[in-house]
């Protein structure tokens, strides 16, 4: 039997400094806390999901966004497990770490001793509205802070299952979940939080470090990015290529509200210009593409109207789509695409896509590709590689050609 949802949210443009103000009186009691009690907490909040999880699926269901295949697993199961299950580490988190002691202050003993940061904001995305909640929050709570959350506003029907199951879990002193829009965020961001967390896109999380500045808050930023996949001569292009689109479709924050830190943000065909085969006919169903009850849709009309421009352009200057290539804006859905010979200028391999396109760039040479890395992606990939300081990126090829 579903639960209700029947907490309403208060005022948001009011709550900010009442709730910051509330949890400042409570923030030292909380840091006191012994590992049991915060175990305790962590308990309520499984207990509180486990009580609600039909209802939150059922209202995740409701933006439309993820297939009824992966809403659970993609974007509460996961991370619910990993959050609400009592730390056996806590104990470790808090117990103080002895280290040696200079000579000066000989007959001494030196401690390192982990404290809890104190009031902790958390400012979580629409692509997973859950799955970036509860796990900070987890971590929050079991380092002995108090939370105050601010989810994104795109998923209202997410909020209000997540706000009866916060409210069902802490009081207001210990957790509190604040909605609304960009204005909310910055009477927010204006309070000397001692630490924020933030996950988006670059230009917000600039804005979010500058603020923290202001009162020295440190911060933890997750911030968009690209991450181009290679396909090296000699490799089982048929498999790279499947892996590839998987990775890309495989979740709602992928095709639907894609980060493409975990897929591709541009594939490279093969030495010679062999390309990857991807068969876009796997991923349709009888009655088309918009009727296959596994792809998702795009989050809103603007991300709608975003992701297709990018399409558009993209044609307009010469690609070719490969695959795919149907549209319905009335249901906010862009079909998986395939778009190749890219010309020089397209704005998809410089941006993150949030959506289920996926560019191929071709390549002649290893030095050409790490240039193509280098320059669009801004990839440290030499750093990762090797462990070395980064070097230079090569010079440029040349002007791209076309695949």
């Amino acid at each position: 039997m579903l639960q209700p949802i029947d907490v309403k949210p208060p005022d948001s443009r009011a709550e900010p400094q009442r709730l910051f103000d509330l949890q400042a009186a409570r923030r030292w009691e909380l840091a006191r806390s012994t590992a049991p009690e915060r175990r305790e907490r962590l308990r309520r909040l499984k207990a509180a999901l486990e009580r609600h999880r039909a209802a939150l699926a059922e209202e995740s269901g409701a933006t439309s966004v993820a297939p009824p295949t992966s809403r659970s697993s993609s974007r509460s199961t996961p991370r619910s497990r990993r959050s609400t299950t009592p730390s056996p580490t806590s104990a470790e988190w808090m117990r103080s770490e002895p280290v040696g002691t200079p000579v000066m202050l000989a007959d001494t003993a030196s401690e390192i001793r982990w404290e809890p940061k104190g009031q902790v904001l958390i400012l979580a995305p629409w692509n997973y509205p859950v799955f970036l909640v509860l796990g900070p929050l987890a971590d929050a709570v079991a380092a002995g802070n108090t939370v105050i959350l601010k989810p994104s506003e795109k998923v209202p029907e997410t909020n209000r299952a997540l706000r009866q199951i916060l409210t069902d879990a802490f009081p207001e002193a210990e957790v509190a979940m604040v909605e609304g829009d960009a204005s909310v965020a910055e009477a927010l961001l204006a309070l000397p939080f001692n630490h924020i967390l933030f996950t988006g896109s670059t230009k917000v999380g600039k804005l979010v470090m500058a603020a923290a500045a202001k009162t020295l808050a440190s911060v933890t930023l997750e911030l968009g990015g690209k991450s181009p996949a290679y396909v090296a001569p000699g490799a089982n292009l048929e498999r790279a290529a499947r892996a590839i689109a998987w990775g890309s479709s495989s979740t709602p924050a992928r095709p639907a509200s894609p980060r493409l830190r975990a897929g591709p943000g541009g594939a490279a065909r093969g030495a010679g210009g062999r390309a990857p085969r991807i068969d876009g006919g796997q991923l349709r169903s009888r009655g088309g593409w918009a009727r296959n009850g596994d792809l998702a849709r795009l989050v809103d009309p603007g991300a709608f109207a975003r992701v297709k421009g990018l399409l558009d352009e993209a044609l307009q200057r010469g690609a070719r789509v490969a695959f795919g290539g149907t549209t319905d804006a009335g249901q906010r859905f862009i079909a998986p695409h395939g778009a190749g010979r890219r010309a020089a200028g397209c704005g998809h391999p410089q941006e993150e896509i949030f959506g289920p396109v996926l560019p191929v760039v071709t390549y002649r040479t290893e030095a050409e590709a790490r240039w193509r890395t280098c320059a669009a992606a801004r990839s440290r990939w030499r750093s990762i590689r090797s462990g070395r300081a980064p070097r230079p990126a090569p010079p440029s090829p040349g002007p791209p050609r076309a695949g």
